[in-house]
C-alpha cells in the first residue's frame, strides 16, 4: 500500500487503520508506505529509506505483534 491514509479525513482514516489492524490480526503480510505515524505503531517492522538506501531497519513490538 503507498500511502493508504493520505490525503484522508480523521473519519476515513480511522477506516483504513481498521482495515489494516483485521489484515494483521488475520496474519497476512502487508507493505506499507506511509509517513502516517500512527499508522507506522500498527507495523512489527520499519524499514526507513533515504536515496533508495535502507539507513534503518527495525522490530517494532506493538499491541497487535
Amino acid at each position: 500500500m503507498d500511502e493508504p491514509s493520505s490525503s484522508l479525513d480523521q473519519e476515513n482514516r480511522k477506516i483504513i487503520h481498521s482495515l489494516i489492524k483485521l489484515l494483521i490480526e488475520k496474519k497476512n503480510t502487508i507493505i506499507i508506505v506511509s509517513h502516517d505515524e500512527e499508522l507506522i505503531k500498527l507495523c512489527s517492522r520499519v524499514v526507513t529509506l533515504n536515496n533508495g538506501k535502507i539507513i534503518e531497519d527495525k522490530r517494532l513490538n506493538n499491541i497487535l505483534n
